[in-house]
């Protein structure tokens, strides 16, 4: 059990969306190994945390097994793969002789990242019954018209405006896996938190800590210590499109996102147009950040974003920061919504190169009113 170091990303919200520059290309891509010269001269610069769909598809389910069973050869533990499954999802439907193997190689560890994967490529392959877009159903007819003579790229800026508008008020759980990773080790699990996130367009996030290790909390989600995030339901996507950004867009190609076809965008803001920031202890730094965006071809909505700080200062004691979210439909109430099903946060301490990782998913969503209960 490795120690937790305490860690904290704040991205702030949003609201307001207008155009900016942009560049086309028109470059297919391919989400394993064999990417394009451009995907990798792309790439090839990010950092070893950051899990980027292009480079680090989904995995197979002979690559988990034959490493499960090296890994109890060599009488090593099995963290790291669980931790790739949970980063990395899964391309194929778990079997109950899979889930049996696991447990006869005592690989239970692996068999939970499983299960949870499952779900996130469940909920990502999951269509709406209507791929009309429903966050923009309120805008007059000629809006709609002077709507779709814009690029592509701003299409997505308006709807993902309204989308953040559109949101309700809902409450969802939010399970946290936090591993931690040395500079030459592999990853370790730590612990295991499970949150209660609430949220509403006039208050944002709120968040109470209900479990840690499968037992009820005794602390606050602010004094749980380790890596924590805030910002995955309209924060990053709302400051990436935010005009105070300045955003540079550059389109890079297709590809296919667990069935759904998405056109995909490199971005970046620089440090000068940036609110996002990173603290740790009483030391906290503004950082620009860059990343790709995935957006569904048809409904021009954002399906997932990967993101990485740049320019973060030298003498800052954090040397890298990344994150990722998957957007899938979820239903609330009766009401079909694209949200956070899969998030990934991860920072590295700049002194010792030590990296905490959270693997975040959200499941459960119901619509509140005024506390935050659960379903159980």
């Amino acid at each position: 059990m490795f120690k937790l170091k305490v860690f904290f990303l704040v991205c702030f919200l949003f609201s307001s969306i207008t155009q900016i520059s942009f560049s086309q290309s028109n470059k297919p891509l391919s989400p394993n190994n064999q990417t394009n010269q451009t995907t990798n001269q792309t790439t090839k610069n990010l950092p070893p945390a950051l899990v980027s769909y292009i480079n680090q598809p989904p995995l197979g389910q002979e690559e988990i097994l034959n490493r499960v069973k090296a890994a109890r050869t060599s009488n090593q533990d099995f963290d790291d793969i669980a931790s790739d499954v949970d980063q990395r999802g899964i391309n194929f439907v778990p079997t109950d002789q899979l889930f049996n193997q696991l447990r006869f190689l005592r690989a239970s560890i692996v068999n939970n990242a499983l299960s949870r994967a499952d779900e996130r490529r469940k909920a990502l392959m999951t269509k709406p019954k209507s791929l009309e877009n429903t966050t923009l159903e309120t805008l007059p007819e000629e809006t709609k018209k002077e709507l779709k003579a814009l690029p592509f790229i701003e299409q997505a800026r308006a709807i993902a405006k309204a989308y953040v508008s559109s949101l309700p008020n809902f409450i969802v759980r939010q399970q946290v896996q936090r591993y931690g990773r040395p500079l030459i080790e592999g990853w370790k699990l730590g612990d295991y938190l499970e949150l209660a996130v609430s949220y509403s367009v006039d208050r944002g996030e709120e968040i109470k800590l209900r479990l840690k290790n499968g037992r009820t909390a005794n602390t606050t989600f602010e004094e749980v210590g380790g890596l924590t995030s805030t910002g995955q339901f309209a924060g990053q996507l709302s400051a990436i499109f935010s005009p105070d950004s300045k955003t540079e867009f550059v389109e890079k190609g297709n590809v296919d996102f667990y069935g759904q076809p998405c056109l995909v965008f490199d971005y970046k803001v620089e440090t000068r147009n940036s609110r996002q920031q990173i603290k740790i202890g009483g030391a906290q730094a503004i950082t620009g950040y860059r990343g790709r965006l995935y957006i569904h071809q048809e409904s021009k909505q954002v399906l997932r974003m990967e993101q990485e700080a740049i320019e973060i200062p030298y003498s800052f004691p954090i040397l890298d920061a990344t994150s990722v979210v998957d957007f899938g439909w979820v239903t609330i109430g009766t009401q079909e919504y694209l949200l956070p099903v899969n998030a990934q946060v991860s920072l590295t301490s700049r002194e010792d190169r030590f990296t905490a990782l959270n693997c975040i998913s959200f499941n459960k969503y119901n619509k509140f009113d005024t506390d935050v209960k659960l379903l159980d």
